[in-house]
């Protein structure tokens, strides 16, 4: 069961992942001891994640697309997970309406990754149709995965503490940033002291190198609840139509709309795509309301409720719904950016 001061704490690392126990202590009035106790333990039970993710500069690089397969009928989970599987499908869920499985796809390059998801799909068992749609823009908003259990003045407290971005630098990412981000990936609180100890590096040099990677917009973190413990369990995919000159000024109102977390422009016959967090199925017709207002040109083309997810963020989900014990696939597209070879696991 998650309990407010549980929710708290979450809402806290949504706002700063890395904030030091410390910090987090003195925002939520509690001993930096339970606090870390009470991630542990939320942790320990399947609910909470802490992940790295490709930072906003670094998803400007790399090549996102849609991917929805119809499969044969009761095999969508069994597609689901063999896809999942799959370092390029960064999410995958298994959903209601024209597709059984959706998944959100990342690359280095347009050509590859389709070429590669051509291939992937291929060697899938059960498959009876699948469509591939490029994103050609990405506004990730994030709002509508935060909680609402903090005060204002608490939310200023972690933000003063997150690094300031840097703006007209070239962001490069190193071959020898592999290695942090894999440390990250197995443990993204881990700090900075025990980090160096491992990579045989200075405090300091890592603590620069860590702060430059975030504030250069290369590197990021998110905290995750499982859908089963949020109070927004329901994923809404909205494929949406909307004629090309009203899509600039559409994608700017849609994102301030607080159930939207992401949102990509798209190839196809929908060419918006958003992914909305909900808390009832009620909300569903609430919402489609909200964005028929915003323009008549609008029009929603289909809407699909994700039944449960199997892969989120580069990491897999139990079939219970909790996040599963093996370390996220966090640096497959770093790995491709770098021509790194896969590691062994």
């Amino acid at each position: 069961m998650i309990s407010e001061d549980d929710l708290a704490l979450v809402h806290a690392l949504q706002e700063a992942p890395r904030a030091p126990w410390a910090l987090l202590a003195s925002v939520l009035a509690a001993e930096p001891r339970t606090v870390a106790r009470r991630y542990a333990r939320l942790c320990e039970s399947g609910a909470l994640r802490v992940v790295p993710t490709a930072g906003p500069r670094l998803v400007d690089r790399l090549q996102l697309g849609h991917l929805r397969l119809r499969t044969a009928p009761g095999r969508a989970d069994e597609v689901a997970r063999r896809l999942a599987a799959w370092p390029q499908a960064a999410s995958v869920h298994v959903t209601d309406g024209s597709a059984d499985v959706y998944a959100t796809l990342v690359g280095t390059d347009h050509p590859t990754l389709i070429r590669d998801t051509q291939q992937a799909v291929a060697a899938l068992p059960a498959v009876a149709h699948s469509e591939t749609n490029t994103v050609l823009e990405t506004i990730e908003v994030g709002g509508s995965r935060r909680l609402e259990s903090l005060h204002p003045r608490q939310i200023r407290e972690l933000r003063a503490a997150l690094p300031e971005p840097r703006t007209g630098a070239t962001a490069t990412l190193r071959h020898d940033d592999l290695p942090l981000l894999r440390l990250l990936g197995q443990d993204p609180r881990t700090d900075t002291a025990e980090l160096a100890r491992r990579l045989g590096r200075e405090p300091s040099t890592v603590s620069r190198r860590l702060g430059r990677l975030r504030a250069d917009g290369l590197l990021g973190f998110v905290a995750l609840l499982t859908d089963t413990a949020s109070p927004a369990p329901w994923r809404v995919l909205l494929w949406c139509a909307a004629p090309p000159d009203d899509v600039p000024q559409l994608a700017a109102k849609l994102a301030q709309m607080p159930k939207v977390g992401l949102l990509t422009v798209t190839t196809g016959r929908a060419n918006l795509q958003l992914l909305a967090h909900l808390e009832s199925p009620a909300r569903v017709t609430a919402l489609h309301t909200e964005l028929t207002a915003l323009s008549p040109g609008l029009r929603i083309v289909e809407t699909q409720v994700a039944a449960y997810a199997v892969k989120v963020h580069g990491c897999l989900r139990t079939p219970e719904g909790r996040w599963a014990d093996e370390p996220c696939d966090q640096d497959g597209s770093l790995r491709q950016l770098l021509g790194a070879p896969r590691p062994p696991r």
